[in-house]
C-alpha cells in the first residue's frame, strides 16, 4: 500500500535487514504516521529499516498472523542447506498452461535434484498443490454439508409453499373455471399463478436477505478460526442478484405443480352446484405425497444432527493419550544476544523450573519443544542401525525435545524402559524415548530398549532407552505418527513450551509466572498462557460448529414441515354450494314419505363424503321402493 518490497540484493545474507509492515501493526505501533517509511525497528535488538506497508486486506494465507515480514535469508534455519525441507513455495502459473503441465515440469525437476543430490534430494518429490484446495481442502467437507442441509431446508420450504398453494388454490376452482370460460387459456390461468407465486417468494427472499444483514456479524462472530476469510462475508451486488435469482427459481418451482394441477378445470362441473367441487383422489394423493415429502426431509436432517451431535460426545470423551485436568502451558521467548550458548539456555530453563515450582498450587514442571494441541513439531530422517534403505528413502519421525519428568506432568505412560534423568547431559551417550507407534513400525516384535536408532541429516545415533504411550496431536482421532523424544539436556531450543500441573486458573498462575520472570529476566517475553482444557476446546471448534448449523438447519426444517402441515389440516374448505337430500322413512299412519333438505353442509379437510345417520324403521325405507342417497 505504501513504500515498495524487498529488491532480490536485499534477500542475501548481510543486505537483508528490511521489512514491511502489516497494515494492523501499522496502526498498533505507529499510530497510522505517514512518515514511517525509512524508520528504524529493532527486531531482537537488530535494527531493520522499514521499506513498505501492506494493505489492509491482505492476509498470510493459512500461516497465521504477522506483524513484520522480513526476507528469507534473515532466517537461521539457512544454514541448514539442503537438508531444511520446511519451506513453502507459492508460484503463479502462466496463463494457458494446465496444472499438469506444471507438475510435469517440477516432477522433472525432483529428479534432477536426486540426482545431482542423492545424499539430500533422494527419494523426494515435488508435488504441486492448488492454492484454492490449500486454503480451503479441509472445509470442503463442512461446506459440502452446509450447502446440503441448505437445499434441503429450501426444498422443504418449497414443498411447503407448494402445499399450501395447491390447497389454496382449490378453493378457488371456481373462479378459475370462470376465467377459463371467458377465454383464458391454460397457459394464461398457469402464468397467473406463477407470478402470484413469484411475488411470494420474492417478498420472503427480501425478508430472508434483511435476516442476513442482521445476522451476519452474529455469523463471523460464533465461526471458529478454523473457517478461513470468514471476515469478509459481506452482502453485495452478487448476494443481492443470486437472492433475486433463487427467490424466483423457488417460486416458479413452487407454483408450477399447483398451476398445471389447477389449469385443468372441468367447466360443467366447477360452474354448477356439482359435486364436482371436491377435490379428486389424485389432488389428494399429491398433497398426500408433498406433506410426506416435507416431514421425510425435516427427519433426515434430524437424524444427521443426531449422527453430528453424537460424534462430537465422542470426541469429548476421547482419551488423547494424557491427562488434560488443571494443566497449563506457556510460550516463552528469552533473548538471543543474552542466551547465545546452549548451556546458558539449558541454565535458564532450569532456574525457571525450579522457581515455578514454588509458585502455590504447582504440582509439576516441565517444558518442551511443542506438545499435544500447541506447537509446531519437526520432522527427521531416521533409520534402524543395520537396516537397508534405498537412496535417500528414509522413514520420517516427528521429534520433541523434552525435558525431565515431562512425561509425567503431560500424564503420558511410561511402557518400558527408563524416563530421562540429570545424568543425560551433553557429556553423556546422546540418549532418546520413542512412542509405541515407532516401536512397533520399526522393532515388532522385538524389544526395543537398548537399540540404536540412526539420525540421517545429522549423520549420528542414538540409544532408545524407553517407550511411552502413543498421543494424538492437532485435532482428536488424528492418526498417530512415529515420534522421537529427546533429552532437553542434550538438545536444548532456544524457544519453549512450559507445561505445569497445578490447581490454579491459567489467568491467575500467568500472572503468577510474569512476576517470577521479571525477576529472573525482565526480557524474556511471555506468550499463549492457556489451559490444556483450552487447547482441546479449540481443536472442537469446527465439529462444535458444524453441529450449531446442521441443528439450525434440522429445527428450522421441522418447524416449516410442521407449520406446513397444520395449514394444510386446518385449512378452512368453503361450505358445499349445493344440498344435500335424504329420504326419510315413512309415516306409519299415512305411508307417505318425504325429502329432507340439508343446505350449506361442511365439507369435510379430506371431503371423502358425508356420513348422515337417519332413523326410522327400514322396512319403510324399502317399502317406499325408493331408497337412494340424493347429491
Amino acid at each position: 500500500m505504501r513504500g515498495r518490497f524487498p529488491l532480490p540484493e536485499e534477500n542475501q545474507v548481510g543486505h537483508d535487514h528490511v521489512i514491511v509492515l502489516t497494515n494492523s501493526s501499522w496502526q498498533t505501533h505507529f499510530g497510522g504516521s505517514e512518515n514511517v517509511i525509512g524508520q528504524t525497528l529493532f527486531c531482537d535488538k537488530e535494527p531493520f529499516t522499514i521499506i513498505g506497508i501492506l494493505p489492509p486486506n491482505f492476509e498470510a494465507l493459512d500461516l497465521g498472523s504477522f506483524d513484520v515480514w522480513a526476507p528469507l535469508s534473515v532466517d537461521p534455519d539457512q544454514t541448514l542447506g539442503r537438508h531444511a525441507k520446511n519451506r513453502r513455495v507459492y508460484a503463479r502459473m502462466k496463463d494457458n498452461v494446465s496444472f499438469e503441465a506444471v507438475q510435469s515440469e517440477m516432477t522433472a525437476i525432483a529428479g534432477r535434484l536426486a540426482e545431482a543430490y542423492p545424499a539430500e534430494n533422494g527419494g523426494w518429490i515435488i508435488k504441486i498443490n492448488s492454492l484454492q484446495r490449500e486454503e480451503v481442502g479441509d472445509l470442503r467437507t463442512s461446506v459440502l454439508l452446509f450447502m446440503g442441509a441448505v437445499a434441503m431446508v429450501l426444498l422443504i420450504a418449497c414443498i411447503n409453499v407448494s402445499n399450501l398453494f395447491l390447497a389454496r388454490v382449490m378453493a378457488r376452482r371456481k373462479e378459475l373455471a370462470i376465467r377459463v370460460a371467458l377465454g383464458a387459456g391454460r397457459f394464461q390461468v398457469v402464468r397467473q399463478l406463477l407470478i402470484e407465486s413469484v411475488l411470494l417468494t420474492v417478498a420472503g427472499g427480501a425478508a430472508g436477505l434483511l435476516l442476513a444483514v442482521w445476522l451476519k456479524d452474529l455469523f463471523i462472530a460464533v465461526s471458529p478460526t478454523a473457517v478461513s476469510h470468514a471476515e469478509q462475508i459481506k452482502i453485495d451486488g452478487t448476494v443481492l442478484g443470486f437472492t433475486f435469482v433463487l427467490s424466483v427459481v423457488t417460486g416458479i418451482l413452487s407454483g408450477l405443480i399447483p398451476g398445471l394441477r389447477s389449469s385443468a378445470v372441468n367447466l360443467v362441473s366447477e360452474l354448477k352446484d356439482a359435486p364436482g367441487i371436491l377435490p379428486g383422489g389424485s389432488a389428494l394423493r399429491l398433497r398426500s405425497v408433498l406433506v410426506v415429502s416435507q416431514v421425510a426431509l425435516a427427519v433426515t436432517l434430524l437424524i444427521g444432527a443426531g449422527l453430528l451431535g453424537q460424534t462430537l460426545i465422542r470426541l469429548l470423551k476421547h482419551d488423547p493419550g494424557f491427562k488434560t485436568e488443571n494443566l497449563v502451558t506457556a510460550s516463552l521467548f528469552p533473548p538471543v544476544d543474552k542466551y547465545k550458548k546452549s548451556q546458558q539456555v539449558i541454565s535458564l530453563y532450569e532456574q525457571i523450573g525450579e522457581d515455578v515450582k514454588t509458585i502455590p498450587g504447582v504440582q509439576s514442571v516441565s517444558y518442551v519443544s511443542a506438545g499435544p494441541q500447541f506447537g509446531g513439531f519437526e520432522p527427521t530422517d531416521v533409520l534402524p542401525e543395520g537396516a537397508a534403505a534405498g537412496a535417500g528413502d528414509y522413514p520420517q519421525a516427528v521429534y520433541f525435545n523434552v525435558s525431565q519428568n515431562y512425561f509425567a506432568t503431560m500424564g503420558i505412560p511410561l511402557l518400558r524402559g527408563r524416563d530421562f534423568s540429570s545424568s543425560d547431559n551433553s557429556s553423556s551417550p546422546p540418549v532418546a524415548i520413542i512412542n509405541q507407534m515407532m516401536a512397533q513400525r520399526f522393532w515388532p516384535d522385538q524389544d526395543p530398549l537398548g537399540k540404536r536408532l540412526k539420525l540421517v541429516r545429522e549423520d549420528s545415533v542414538v540409544e532408545i532407552v524407553g517407550v511411552v504411550g502413543d498421543i494424538e496431536r492437532y485435532g482428536l482421532s488424528e492418526n498417530v505418527q512415529p515420534e522421537l523424544y529427546y533429552p532437553y539436556s542434550q538438545r536444548p531450543r532456544w524457544s519453549t513450551f512450559f507445561v505445569v500441573r497445578t490447581n490454579t486458573p491459567a489467568g491467575t498462575f500467568r500472572e503468577a509466572l510474569q512476576s517470577r520472570l521479571a525477576k529472573i529476566d525482565s526480557e524474556i517475553q511471555l506468550s499463549r498462557t492457556t489451559s490444556m482444557d483450552n487447547h482441546i476446546r479449540s481443536s472442537l471448534k469446527r465439529p462444535r460448529f458444524n453441529l450449531l448449523l446442521v441443528a439450525i438447519f434440522a429445527t428450522t426444517a421441522l418447524l416449516l414441515a410442521a407449520v406446513g402441515l397444520y395449514g394444510v389440516m386446518s385449512l378452512d374448505w368453503p361450505r358445499l354450494p349445493h344440498a344435500a337430500f335424504v329420504r326419510r322413512a315413512p309415516e306409519k299412519r299415512s305411508g307417505r314419505s318425504s325429502m329432507a333438505k340439508v343446505s350449506n353442509v361442511p365439507r369435510p379437510v379430506y371431503g371423502h363424503g358425508l356420513v348422515f345417520i337417519c332413523t326410522g324403521s327400514q322396512q319403510g325405507f324399502a317399502a317406499s321402493g325408493e331408497n337412494r342417497w340424493a347429491w
